[in-house]
C-alpha cells in the first residue's frame, strides 16, 4: 500500500515528473489562459466597446450575464475539448498519467469511459461509436459546467458588484 501524501500541493507536484509538469503548466495552464483569454477580450470589446458605462445587470449587455454565459460556454467547451484532447495524449504516449490516476482508471472504468471520455479519438473507433462518444463528452460536460456556475458565477458577480 502506498504511502498517504503528506504537504498538500507539494506533494501532488512530487507525483508529477518533468514533462508532466511542463505538459500542465505550459499545455492546459499558460496556452488555455491566453487563448480563452484572448477570445474573452475579443467577445468583450465587440459587445461593449461602444457603450459609454456598462451596468451589472441592466439588460441587453449585463455584466453578470456575461459572466454566467462565459463560466457556462467555457465551462462546457473546455471539459469536451481539453478532456479529449488530454485523454488522446494520454493513450498515444504523448504524455504519461501520473501514477496515482493511472492507477485509478485501471480500477474506474465507468467514471473512466464516461467522464474522461477514454478512447473517443482512437481511430478503429466507428463513426457510430464516435458520435456516442460526443454525446456522452457532452453530457459530462455540461454537468461540469452547471457545476462550474453554480460555484463560480455567484462569488464573479459578487466580486463584480463590489467594484
Amino acid at each position: 500500500m502506498s504511502e498517504p501524501a503528506r504537504g498538500g500541493a507539494r506533494s501532488t507536484m512530487a507525483l508529477l515528473n518533468t514533462k508532466q509538469l511542463l505538459y500542465v503548466w505550459l499545455m492546459d495552464g499558460v496556452g488555455t489562459m491566453f487563448l480563452d483569454g484572448g477570445i474573452n477580450a475579443g467577445i468583450a470589446y465587440a459587445m461593449y466597446h461602444s457603450l459609454d458605462y456598462v451596468d451589472l445587470w441592466k439588460l441587453p449587455n449585463t455584466l453578470a450575464g456575461d459572466v454566467l454565459v462565459t463560466a457556462l460556454v467555457e465551462g462546457f467547451l473546455t471539459f469536451v475539448i481539453a478532456g479529449t484532447l488530454v485523454m488522446k495524449d494520454i493513450r498515444t504516449g504523448k504524455v504519461d498519467a501520473p501514477q496515482r490516476f493511472a492507477a485509478l482508471l485501471d480500477r474506474v472504468s465507468v467514471f473512466n469511459k464516461y467522464f474522461l471520455c477514454e478512447d473517443l479519438l482512437k481511430s478503429e473507433t466507428t463513426k457510430g461509436e464516435q458520435w456516442r462518444k460526443i454525446g456522452r463528452a457532452c453530457r459530462s460536460g455540461l454537468v461540469y459546467a452547471l457545476l462550474t456556475v453554480v460555484a463560480f458565477v455567484p462569488l464573479a458577480v459578487g466580486g463584480l458588484a463590489v467594484v
